[in-house]
């Protein structure tokens, strides 16, 4: 399917309560390492969103989950992908599914590392992308838009997306641009 008419953004995702005073960028999908990975499945993370940003992602939708990853990165320094990374689990993927959604951003990649399973290193791109027709963005700076949805007390909004147009490419920088 192709991309729908309106973008969702997730960014009330659950902080544990240790990291919510003394790191506000600290989001539950923040330190993979130190979470068990059944947290980072977004079905309860999707729908508690939902409820509090009175959205419903449905079918064609763009879905930005933002994580915190950019502010933390920018305020600490890069972290080695080795020390692990915020993201969605595996898990994540029937709740895309049964929602429709068709292009997911996230502020790193969409995956969690370590995915949690030694032949899938990125679930989402290794099933989402080939099985399920999903587009991804990675690597988004989702604070700007996050910042102007929280000031507006609004969760949507028409987002335009041009690629650019490369033969035989897979990918492509793109400079997303938000419309309230």
């Amino acid at each position: 399917h192709l991309p729908g008419r309106r973008i969702v953004v997730v960014a009330a995702l659950p902080q544990p309560a240790q990291h919510q005073e003394s790191k506000p960028w600290a989001g539950a999908l923040d330190q993979a390492r130190e979470f068990a990975p059944a947290q980072f499945a977004i079905r309860d993370a999707g729908d508690a969103a939902e409820a509090a940003q009175g959205v419903k992602v449905d079918e064609g939708d763009i879905l930005m989950v933002r994580t915190g990853h950019l502010k933390r990165r920018n305020e600490e320094g890069p972290r080695a992908l080795a020390g692990g990374w915020p993201g969605l689990h595996a898990a994540c993927l029937p709740w895309l599914r049964e929602r429709g959604v068709a292009v997911l951003c996230g502020d790193p990649v969409s995956d969690v590392v370590p995915s949690g399973y030694p032949s899938l290193l990125q679930p989402i791109h290794q099933i989402g992308i080939p099985h399920m027709g999903l587009w991804l963005l990675d690597n988004c700076n989702m604070e700007g838009v996050t910042r102007a949805c929280a000031e507006r007390g609004r969760w949507e909004f028409h987002l335009t997306v041009a690629p650019l147009r490369i033969q035989y490419g897979t990918g492509s920088p793109v400079n997303p641009i938000a419309v309230f």
